[in-house]
Order: C-alpha cells, then sequence, then structure tokens
C-alpha cells in the first residue's frame, strides 16, 4: 500500500511539472510588449506641377496648392516683324456652373526675377480679394497668400475707419501702405458737405505707423472728398496722392510724413491742371499725368517743369529704371489702341503692339491696364481676364 502511495504522489508530481512547463511554453510564445522600431511612412509624392519660389522668398510666402490653369495659348501671325505669342491666365468670365472658381483680376505685376506672375483677384460670391502666383516657364498657377506686406488688420490697431470699408478702395493695392508696410495713409472725413458748413464739414489726412500708435495728422483739406490712389517716395517721407472731392475734380498733392506738410502740384509745378490719371516714376523724379482731355504730361518734380509728349495717352507705366513710359495711345477718332513707349532721353516714341492687328489677345489694352517686363518683350494685359504677351522679333 505504501508503494502505491508513493507512486500516486510521483504522478501528481508529474503532472504539476507538466502543466508548468506548459504554461511556460505559452508564455514565451506571446508577442513581446517591449515597442519595435516603425518603418518610416511612406511620403506623399508632391505634384508634378509644382510653382517655382522667388529668389527672395518673403517670410509670409505660403505655397498652397497648385492648380490647373485655364491656360490658352494664341500664336498670331508676325507683323512688323514681331510675333505675338500670347497665354491666357485667367478667363474673367462668370461660371454659373462653378461660381466659386470665379475670379476677376484687378492687379499684377512681376516678381523680382520676372519668373512669376503675382496677380490679385476679387471672388465673385464673397467679393473678398485673394492672391495667386503664375509661373512664366511652366505656365503654374499656385494660390498664395499676399505678396505685399500688409496687414489688413493695422485700422483695428489704429482705431480708425477700414478704408475698404468706408472709402469703397482696396487699401492694399492703392497705396494706402507703404512699400515696407510700416506705414499706412488715410483720411477721416467730419460732416455732410451738402448741410453741414465749414469746419465742421471737412476732410484730414492723416499718416500713421502701422505698428505703433504714432500718427500724424496732415494738414487737413477744407473738403469732403477721398484718395483714390497713393505712391510712395523711395525713403517713404513723402506721398504723392490723388484728392478727388465734386464728383470727378482730381487734384495731385505731395505730402511730407516728416513735417506733416501737403501742398498741391499746381503749387510746385507749371502743371495747374485736373487729372484723371498717373504714375509716379521709381526713381521718384517724374511724374506722367493725363489731363482730363486726354493728353499725356511728364512733370519733372525737381525744377517742377512740364511737358505735353502725347495728344492721347492713358494709364501710363514706368519701367524701373525710370527712362521709358509706357502708355496706351488712341486718338479720338481710332477704334483701336496702341501700347506706346517713349524714350525720356531721346523723346523717341515707339509703337510696341498694336491691337488692331492682334484683336483676340490684346483685348484687354482697351481697358488700358498693363504692366511691362525689365526687357521689354513681355506684357501683362489685365482687366477681369488676366494675358501674357511675349513678344519676340
Amino acid at each position: 500500500m505504501q508503494a502505491l502511495a508513493r507512486l500516486s504522489c510521483r504522478l501528481a508530481l508529474l503532472s504539476v511539472l507538466a502543466a508548468v512547463a506548459l504554461i511556460l511554453a505559452a508564455c514565451s510564445t506571446m508577442p513581446s510588449t517591449q515597442k519595435q522600431p516603425s518603418l518610416p511612412e511612406a511620403q506623399t509624392p508632391h505634384p508634378t506641377a509644382t510653382v517655382s519660389a522667388p529668389t527672395k522668398t518673403p517670410p509670409f510666402y505660403p505655397t498652397a496648392r497648385p492648380e490647373t490653369s485655364p491656360t490658352r495659348v494664341i500664336t498670331l501671325t508676325p507683323s512688323d516683324n514681331v510675333v505675338v505669342k500670347a497665354f491666357q491666365i485667367e478667363s474673367g468670365v462668370y461660371d454659373y456652373e462653378h461660381p466659386d472658381l470665379h475670379r476677376n483680376v484687378v492687379k499684377a505685376f512681376w516678381s523680382d526675377d520676372e519668373q512669376l506672375v503675382y496677380y490679385a483677384f476679387l471672388t465673385r460670391i464673397e467679393r473678398s480679394l485673394g492672391w495667386a502666383a503664375y509661373d512664366v516657364t511652366t505656365h503654374v498657377t499656385t494660390i498664395i497668400s499676399s505678396p505685399l506686406k500688409y496687414d489688413n488688420q493695422v485700422w483695428q490697431h489704429l482705431d480708425v475707419p477700414d478704408p475698404g470699408v468706408s472709402a469703397g478702395v482696396i487699401p492694399e493695392l492703392q497705396g494706402y501702405v507703404s512699400p515696407s508696410g510700416k506705414q499706412v495713409i488715410y483720411i477721416i472725413g467730419y460732416g455732410n458737405p451738402f448741410n453741414t458748413p465749414y469746419p465742421s464739414a471737412r476732410t484730414e489726412i492723416w499718416v500713421a505707423g502701422s505698428g505703433s500708435h504714432r500718427k500724424t495728422k496732415l494738414s487737413f483739406m477744407p473738403l469732403i472728398g477721398s484718395i483714390s490712389n497713393a505712391a510712395w517716395f523711395k525713403d517713404e517721407t513723402k506721398i504723392i496722392f490723388d484728392f478727388r472731392y465734386e464728383g470727378a475734380v482730381t487734384d495731385l498733392r505731395i505730402a511730407d510724413v516728416q513735417d506733416g506738410t501737403v501742398v498741391s502740384l499746381a503749387n510746385v509745378s507749371d502743371f495747374k491742371e485736373g487729372v484723371i490719371d498717373w504714375a509716379l516714376s521709381l526713381d521718384d523724379a517724374t511724374l506722367a499725368v493725363t489731363k482730363m482731355e486726354g493728353s499725356l504730361w511728364l512733370v519733372f518734380l525737381k525744377d517742377g517743369k512740364s511737358r505735353v509728349i502725347a495728344e492721347f495717352g492713358i494709364n501710363p507705366h514706368w519701367s524701373k529704371d525710370g527712362k521709358t513710359l509706357y502708355y496706351v495711345w488712341r486718338p479720338s477718332y481710332s477704334e483701336t489702341y496702341t501700347l506706346r513707349s517713349y524714350d525720356i532721353v531721346s523723346g523717341n516714341t515707339s509703337n510696341v503692339v498694336n491691337q488692331s492687328r492682334h484683336t483676340n489677345a490684346l483685348a484687354a489694352l482697351t481697358s488700358g491696364k498693363f504692366t511691362v517686363s525689365s526687357s521689354g518683350d513681355k506684357i501683362l494685359l489685365w482687366g477681369g481676364d488676366l494675358w501674357l504677351v511675349e513678344l519676340r522679333k
């Protein structure tokens, strides 16, 4: 009996040992709880069509999604030994099926290296200002934020009315902000000119630092009016602006930011007329102005002398060196528009391109909105739509 009991105990011990072995074996096959190094995630490939960044990329230049540009290419028959090739960047035609894609171009200019075209547009639905960049090499458009140094919250910081609301202008595009973005010019109107006597009814003009509470009141005008466009001198110590009052009457004024004085162009030059269009050369030396009847004049700011250069000329635009003036020429008896250039040194006038011979591609000349590249062989035309025109001799 004792032998049988010892045998039973051994069998029970062997059973326990076998169960323990099974448990240990099962534990050895369980996955480890230690974190293993993960493989790098697959990189999302970049779109094949990308826009090249400017040579000097500003810190606020965020490239967003590249999108298909509605580019339409037109190559026209050579005339006057000039081949015209036009690229339609924006159609400017309202798309009833896709209203959110409609863009009405209101401003365009080149990047420093002229490889990109920056342009501003208004959307059909929100009427808000947007920006895009068009690569002249790849012909790809990219939606971007503003390439200008402008913060629309500056008006809240200064506690003044937003000119975009109160004056119905686009301050970002109409010179209200200095090129550095550090100063702004604006107006504050008081009273109603129809039933409020002066001095209660007046317009004050102010210049302020965009990043501070520094404000300087310029000498105010005893009229109710508005600033349509302004141009800052390079050192931002002076501003030329047009002051419009009583409907269409527009005078040019020159403001000194440092001493707060404002003078009329008529008081410092022999040009005494109202203007419908004007442009300050990039060297701050010369004004090109179009008088009310349509003649185009030059006003030299150093000595105040002026002279007429064309009996018909609108939308003057200066080259970067200030030596060439481009303008749209259309005599009253003509149904076509011609883009012309005027050499300041020699006084010679040349036809750049004629709309009558390239009607489809240069229809935007009728709006008069354009800018010419520094090489003179590329033109941007806009007025709702936007065209890049290449001239090849």
